[in-house]
Formats: C-alpha cells, sequence, structure tokens
C-alpha cells in the first residue's frame, strides 16, 4: 500500500501506511512508548471504535516489544515501509505506520492521521480486492470489528533522506482489513434500536462472509468428540437446540478459550442478533428449538467454543465445540 501523505499546518509532515506499529529506539532525546502514551493511544482507539459500536482494544506488551523491534530496524536502515511477508522480520499481524518530523509530530499525532481517513471511508463498504487504492486502510484497521489488542512503538530514523524523522508503528491482534469483509456494521445495514447491536440479522451483520454451517447439536447432549478443521478468516455457525418443553432458555451467550477464535455474536434461528460476544437480551433465544452463535477463526491453534443456555432460573447449560485453527495458504485475503 502506497504513502498517504498529510500535511499538519506549515510545521509538520506526515505519512501513513496501514499494517503495524513499534516504538521508538531508547536514545538521549527519545525513548520507547511510554505508559502515558500507550493509554492515550488504547483510549483515542476505543473512542474511535466506540463511535461505530465495536468493542474496545486493550494494551498489549507482547504488540509493543513486537513493534518495536520493526521501529528499531527501521530507524537503522532508513527504509521506511511495513513489516515484510516472510523472513526475520515476517509480519504476524495488522499494522498502521506514520513517520513525521518536527515538534508536534509524536505517536499520538500518527493516530490522529489515521483518524482522519474516517472521511475517505462509506459505512457498509467492504474492503476491496485492490488495496493499494483503498484510501481508508488505517482507519479501518483503527475500527476492525475483531481487533482486540494494540501494542505500539517508535524510532528516530538515524540515516538516509527521512534522517531525523519520528517513525511510528501500531499492530493490531486479530488484524484487520480482510478482503470482502466490511470493519464493522453499518446504520444502513438494519441495525435496530439498540446500539449494542440488539435488533440487526446475522446476514446483515455478516456482510458477505461465507459461513461453515455445523449440524445443530442438543443442549442435553451428547456432545461429539470431536475437533474440527477449519482456516483463519472463516465464520463459524454453531447449531444449538434445545427440547420443544418447558423451560426454555431465556438467554444465551457464546465465549472462546483464547485468540484463536474470536466470539461474533448470538442469534435466534430467524436471525435477530444479540449483544455481539456476551448474554443476549431477553426474547433472542425464541421459542423455535433452536438458536446459532457465531465465531471467527483469527489466529492458528486450538481453541474451544463454549454456547451457554440461560434458563428462567438462571441454570445454565454450555454446548462445547473444539476447533483447530489451521492458517491459510498465504495471507492474500488479510491486511
Amino acid at each position: 500500500m502506497m504513502p498517504t501523505h498529510v500535511t499538519f499546518q506549515a510545521t509538520v509532515l506526515v505519512f501513513v501506511i496501514s499494517l503495524l506499529s513499534a516504538p521508538q529506539s531508547a536514545t538521549a532525546a527519545f525513548q520507547a512508548v511510554t505508559a502515558r502514551e500507550a493509554d492515550e493511544l488504547v483510549r483515542y482507539h476505543n473512542k474511535a471504535r466506540d463511535e461505530v459500536g465495536v468493542g474496545p482494544v486493550e494494551w498489549s506488551p507482547a504488540l509493543a516489544r513486537f513493534a518495536q523491534e520493526w521501529a528499531d530496524e527501521v530507524a537503522r536502515t532508513g527504509r521506511i515501509g511495513h513489516r515484510p511477508g516472510e523472513g526475520q522480520f515476517a509480519q504476524k499481524y495488522g499494522e498502521n505506520i506514520a513517520w513525521g518530523s518536527g515538534g508536534g509530530f509524536d505517536v499520538l499525532t500518527g493516530a490522529r492521521s489515521w483518524y482522519e481517513e474516517k472521511e475517505s471511508y462509506t459505512p457498509g463498504t467492504p474492503i476491496p480486492e485492490d488495496f493499494r487504492d483503498f484510501k481508508a486502510g488505517h482507519y479501518t484497521q483503527m475500527v476492525w470489528k475483531d481487533s482486540t489488542e494494540i501494542g505500539a512503538g517508535r524510532a528516530v530514523i538515524q540515516t538516509g533522506d527521512r534522517k531525523g524523522s519520528l517513525f511510528v508503528v501500531c499492530n493490531y491482534n486479530p488484524r484487520g482489513n480482510m478482503v470482502g469483509e466490511k470493519p464493522f456494521l453499518a446504520t444502513g445495514d438494519t441495525r435496530g434500536g439498540d446500539a449494542r447491536g440488539g435488533g440487526e440479522t446475522a446476514s446483515a451483520k455478516l456482510g458477505s462472509t461465507s459461513l461453515r454451517v455445523l449440524e445443530p447439536i442438543d443442549v442435553e447432549g451428547p456432545f461429539p468428540d470431536l475437533v474440527r478443521e477449519v482456516e483463519v478468516g472463516d465464520v463459524v455457525q454453531l447449531q444449538v437446540a434445545y427440547p420443544a418443553r418447558p423451560p426454555y432458555p431465556l438467554e444465551a451467550s457464546v465465549r472462546s478459550s483464547n485468540r484463536a477464535l474470536a466470539a461474533l455474536f448470538v442469534t435466534s434461528n430467524g436471525g435477530r442478533v444479540a449483544e455481539p460476544g456476551t448474554v443476549t437480551k431477553r426474547g433472542v433465544v425464541g421459542d423455535d428449538c433452536n438458536f446459532s452463535a457465531f465465531v471467527r477463526a483469527s489466529n492458528p491453534g486450538e481453541a474451544k467454543a463454549v454456547v451457554t443456555a440461560i434458563y428462567p432460573d438462571g441454570t445454565k447449560k454450555e454446548v462445547p465445540f473444539v476447533f483447530k485453527v489451521n492458517d491459510r495458504g498465504g495471507v492474500k485475503n488479510r491486511r
């Protein structure tokens, strides 16, 4: 993706790209991202994410170390760009980068330049196949619905044409900007009155994403001793059936054991969507004796998705689904 050029008044020239982030080298003049800066960056991201109704991100020290490693390498070589797809510095996460000179440029300035791309994004637009011509990739990564953690770094470039400029990187896990998918549900995609997601339809929320639909499992069991294999990027519909006799489940939830799977949302059989990834609202589990939960395969590894049916007396019944998430061949559809 080619850099976007953004000018801040007459004093700061900022260049931004979308993919990864890293803290600055510790020199006499600069240090790595401070705790205060990390907090500001997280809060700034979460404000942008809250505007479009997606969940918050948290700071990841591991991502920050990963980001700093690349910032240090860029500072050493003077070659500005994203991590490569392979080799010693192979990319693993989503990434936004920015660089600039002048006393007014810092980590938060870089994040503001990414956010300003919001003006170039039409809500409800899927990520295009030709990502190079997409003008809002930094913004869509900031607000990507599945990203749950960030880490950032910075470094002063030591050589080349950009010597003395500050290089900023921010990493995102799980990564976003998947081709054909929407970063978040647009208001025009039949969002209902509940700002957190109630009243949407599953098809609208998933956009053009293709599903892997599993056969229904009865909430009473037995539960198959089966490890289902999926690929990174797959969305899986977990169907749960319950007996056609009272008491019926009143609510439901879905959770994942680790970051190999991202819990998305629960729907009734009629497709009404509840609060994403958490306990649903009353009435979402209908009297049709069937409901569904949706998860996305986000990172390679093994994970368990647990769908919980909650009854009027507070009783909970859990239905486990075990997955092995395989890395998709190449990263053509991931940014």
